[in-house]
């Protein structure tokens, strides 16, 4: 008689692989960058877009725009939602173009 595996299991498997992928790749680029700096001359700040990022956000003043909050909010909606929340834009901004 086989045995056989039950899905739950399967599925335990292919998730720890994946999280074991994820962590090895973030691993492995982390110990390259500064190899990678050196070689190209600059800084893992710049690599990574830290120095960018930190000027843009000095640079901001005050809380974010209300549609920049309201888009950050439908972006965490389920997909169909989000579908629903872009019609009415579209609509909304083809009436004020019309």
């Amino acid at each position: 008689m086989k045995s056989e595996k039950p899905a739950s299991a399967a599925l335990s498997l292919r998730f720890r692989y994946a999280v074991l992928i994820s962590w090895v790749s973030r691993t492995l680029v982390a110990a390259l960058l500064p190899t990678l700096a050196q070689a190209i001359d600059t800084t893992i700040e710049d690599l990574i877009g830290e120095a960018a990022q930190r000027a843009k956000s000095a640079s901001k003043r005050g809380p974010a725009p209300k549609i920049q909050q309201q888009l950050e909010r439908v972006s965490a909606l389920p997909k169909a939602k989000q579908r629903a929340i872009a019609q009415v834009l579209d609509s909304t901004l083809a009436q004020a173009d019309a």
